[in-house]
Parts: C-alpha cells; sequence; structure tokens
C-alpha cells in the first residue's frame, strides 16, 4: 500500500490546467467516450465547469504537478444541457472528426446525448429513486503515479467541503458496478449505495452527518 502523500495543495482548477486535466482523464477512463474523443474535447467538457457558476473543479498539485481533479455540478441535468448548447459549435467537428476515426463512437454519441436530455423525473423514474440532491459528484481521476496516496479521499471531501459553502446539504454520484476500487474509495468517505442496475450504482451522502461533518470542519 502506498503511503500517504503530505505535500499536497488542493484548490480551484486554472485554465491553464486543463491539458494536464485532459490527459489524466484520458488516462484514467480510457474506454469512454469522452475519452475517445481526444483530449480537445475532453478540456472543452472541463473548461465548462470552470467557465458555469453551476460548476465545480478541483485540482491536487504535488510539488507544482497536477495529481489529481474532481469536478462535479449543482444541478446535473441542466448544467450537462447548458454545456451542448453553449459549446455545440465546438463540439460538433470534434466529434465528427472522432467518428471519422473510429466510427464505433456514433452509437456512443447518440447514447450519451439521450441520457444528457433525459429529464429529472425520467431520471428518477429510471432509477427508482423519489428526490435526486441537487449536487452531483461527477468525476475524480487520479495520477497512476500518487494513487493510493490519500488524493482521491482529499479530493472528495473538497468537493463535499464546496458544496457545504454553497449552502447544500447532499450529493449525489454514479459509479459502474464492476469499480470496486472507487466503491470502496467512496464507502470509506460516507457515501451510501441507495440504488443499483445491471452495469450501475447510484449513491448518496448527506454530510450534515456527525461523522462526515466533523471530517469537513477537520479537512
Amino acid at each position: 500500500m502506498r503511503s500517504l502523500v503530505l505535500n499536497v495543495q488542493i484548490g480551484e482548477m486554472g485554465i491553464d490546467e486543463l491539458p494536464s486535466a485532459a490527459r489524466l482523464h484520458c488516462e484514467a477512463f480510457p474506454g469512454t467516450l469522452l475519452s475517445m474523443s481526444g483530449y480537445a474535447t475532453v478540456q472543452l467538457f472541463l473548461r465548462h465547469f470552470i467557465q458555469s457558476r453551476q460548476g465545480i473543479i478541483l485540482s491536487a498539485k504535488c510539488d507544482g504537478k497536477l495529481a489529481g481533479y474532481v469536478c462535479g455540478a449543482i444541478d446535473r441535468s441542466g448544467f450537462l444541457k447548458s454545456m451542448v448548447f453553449a459549446n455545440c459549435l465546438r463540439f460538433v467537428p470534434l466529434l465528427v472528426w472522432s467518428v471519422i476515426r473510429n466510427p464505433k463512437l456514433i452509437g456512443m454519441i447518440f447514447v450519451r446525448l439521450k441520457s444528457v436530455m433525459r429529464s429529472e423525473e425520467k431520471t428518477k423514474q429510471t432509477w427508482g429513486l423519489s428526490e435526486l440532491p441537487s449536487a452531483n459528484l461527477m468525476s475524480i481521476a487520479v495520477d497512476s503515479n500518487y494513487r493510493g496516496g490519500g488524493i482521491g479521499g482529499r479530493l472528495n471531501l473538497a468537493f463535499l467541503r464546496e458544496i457545504q459553502e454553497r449552502g447544500y446539504t447532499q450529493a449525489m454520484l454514479g459509479v459502474r458496478k464492476d469499480n470496486l476500487a472507487a466503491l470502496r474509495s467512496y464507502e470509506k468517505v460516507g457515501w451510501k449505495i441507495v440504488q443499483q442496475n445491471e452495469g450501475g450504482v447510484i449513491m448518496t451522502i448527506d454530510i450534515t452527518e456527525s461523522e462526515i461533518h466533523h471530517r469537513l470542519a477537520d479537512c
């Protein structure tokens, strides 16, 4: 087991960090539509978290090098729709070029667009949930050189601290059912599984619970 990484600075991600964050994303999630669409598409995606008031994106640096990041949003559905509409003219040529290089991506693109445009009510019906927390943790990525050093957990807590400062007390996330390392990491922080299907798991967290509240006060 890797020892705890001590020299870590966590703060809001800057525009200048986007190229490194895009490379990290593609290395951490190689089989996803976003990664397969190329660095430029990933940078455009991550940039919206910086530019949108609904977005949250924090980076972890070790000795000046990007070691990881976490991103999420308030009102995930509205955030993603605004991303598509605001960047449509930039996304289209990038995705067209990606499809030319890999025609198999076209099916993945339509599935993703359908998911983005899905209403909140439809999402609740799909997962069998009565309510959806407003805050949504969408991605955590840690450089392979720093994994196991506690950076993911600290980014997780930093995200929760950010939504707490914005006045929210609950959050949700989705993770693949076979991503056991991520599941264990989230559960260690205090996330709980509330629903699952064949491929995915929905987890939520209530940051007013005493143990989590105390951890946020200390971080």
